[in-house]
């Protein structure tokens, strides 16, 4: 297996991946101004409509999976193009819906498959081409989705008055289809191109299908599920998940309980989206410490959303205190996306690196599903918005405890992961020598082999091996 150093294309990976999530992931935020005009459209199924906009957040994240397969059976940027190329037809499609169960197939699935495919090829592929930065490049990578913050809920608003429902979904469908240029400079790295060409020679079909689901073998594929400091982390950003979902969905609707305006209440949500993106450059550059570490920094984050929970009575009595607790929300929620990858990579390494990225946006996907309805049971039960809030923060809390067990039986993962990506490295710079031989020569067993008819090399060739 190969995996390329950093180099001049690793930062242009870093801007197609910073621009496709623009373009992306930052089109969630405008899923609430589209469910307004939507109620609007379909007045006699709101609670029909409601799960719209939830079905094409929740996606983002579920659709992991597929993207892995997509990303293990071909690269990176295949699944980047695909994403846009869905996104155009989802939207393109919402034009011509004429009722609400087509929306469902073209809006919510559809679109929502395409954020997905998206999301996850964006930031796997920066673990294929950063060895070291990973933590900085994503931190610069997810800035793009809390950009979009601002600019699509203002231009979805504008769009709709101006071309109303249908009107904006064509434009959007244009908007999201160049998310395919975007895919189109993620050059496929030398990791990616070994691993199609040794998976894709001489295998069966039953081969195939086991490689793309898992990336590797069956060895590799419970390698990841019997990896107990991943499976902490997959938990951990469940029930986080579960807590951020239903405090922004909660938050403006106790504001405006508290004595706010529904403006002030909704501007505390837009003010979260200044503190994401300062949350999202200082956290990159902050993991890449290796005093402090991606999965140290999710275990403090954790926490800290934890604590603003238990104590929302504090900023809910004035204006201010409402928008600062909007900022605080955004710059510890930020912080989440940005560690997620490089949390995987330490303990997966890059070869499992698809597919359990895949896992763990699964895991946030269903976090995000079931998180609203649970905590809209607790409210229910109690009639009362604290119950509720205590719920976000034991949610919370239960998340930084698992985080810190990962770490704890991380430790020993993370030096083998090293090793391992080190030997590796050693071995790809003994078959380029082999390839300098003869360009049908790969290193094996210590030999130069020729592919089409194993042999060993003349012994004055061997020489050059033992040189390097």
């Amino acid at each position: 297996m190969k995996q390329v150093s950093t180099n001049q294309h690793a930062w242009v990976i870093v801007a197609a991946s910073f621009f496709s999530l623009f373009l992306n992931a930052g089109l969630c935020y405008a899923a609430g101004v589209l469910h307004v005009r939507l109620v609007e459209t379909y007045p006699q199924n709101v609670y029909s409509v409601a799960w719209l906009g939830s079905i094409l957040v929740s996606l983002t994240a579920l659709a992991g999976p597929v993207a892995s397969l997509v990303i293990n059976l071909y690269d990176c940027r295949t699944c980047a193009v695909l994403a846009g190329i869905l996104g155009f037809i989802g939207f393109v499609g919402s034009y011509f819906a004429p009722n609400l169960p087509s929306l469902f197939v073209t809006y919510a699935l559809i679109v929502g498959l395409g954020l997905g495919l998206s999301n996850t090829s964006s930031v796997v592929i920066l673990g294929y081409y950063f060895k070291e930065d990973t933590s900085v490049a994503a931190g610069i990578t997810v800035t793009g989705g809390g950009l979009g913050m601002f600019v699509y809920p203002v231009l979805t608003d504008f769009l709709l008055e101006t071309y109303g429902l249908r009107g904006t979904f064509l434009i959007l469908g244009g908007v999201v289809f160049q998310s395919c240029v975007c895919g189109m400079l993620m050059r496929p790295s030398e990791f990616e191109h070994s691993r199609r060409e040794m998976f894709l020679s001489g295998q069966n079909r039953r081969q195939l299908v086991i490689h793309a689901i898992s990336g590797g073998d069956y060895t590799q594929c419970c390698s990841i599920l019997t990896n107990i400091p991943f499976l902490l982390l997959v938990f951990s950003y469940f029930t986080v998940s579960l807590a951020t979902s239903s405090l922004y969905l909660y938050l403006p609707d106790y504001f405006v309980q508290r004595g706010a305006s529904l403006q002030t209440a909704s501007f505390s949500l837009s003010v979260s989206g200044i503190g994401s993106i300062v949350s999202r450059l200082t956290t990159g550059f902050a993991a890449n410490d290796p005093r402090i570490g991606s999965i140290l920094l999710l275990a403090g984050m954790t926490g800290l959303i934890g604590v603003l929970a238990l104590f929302i009575n504090l900023f809910s009595v004035t204006s201010a205190g409402q928008l600062s607790y909007g900022f605080l929300l955004g710059l510890y929620t930020g912080g989440l996306w940005v560690v997620s990858g490089p949390s995987a990579l330490s303990l997966l390494g890059v070869e499992r690196l698809a597919t359990g990225f895949g896992l763990l946006m699964l895991s946030i996907g269903l976090g995000y599903l079931v998180g609203p309805p649970l905590a809209g049971l607790v409210f229910q039960a109690s009639n009362q918005h604290s119950s509720l809030f205590l719920f976000c923060a034991a949610m919370c809390f239960t998340a930084t405890v698992c985080t810190f067990l990962t770490a704890v039986a991380g430790s020993g993962s993370d030096k083998l992961v090293k090793d391992s990506m080190s030997q590796k490295q050693t071995d790809i710079d003994v078959d380029v020598v082999c390839n300098d031989v003869d360009a049908s020569f790969h290193l094996e067993n210590g030999f130069c082999v020729d592919v089409d008819k194993p042999h060993f090399v003349p012994e004055e060739e061997k020489l050059v091996l033992e040189k390097t």
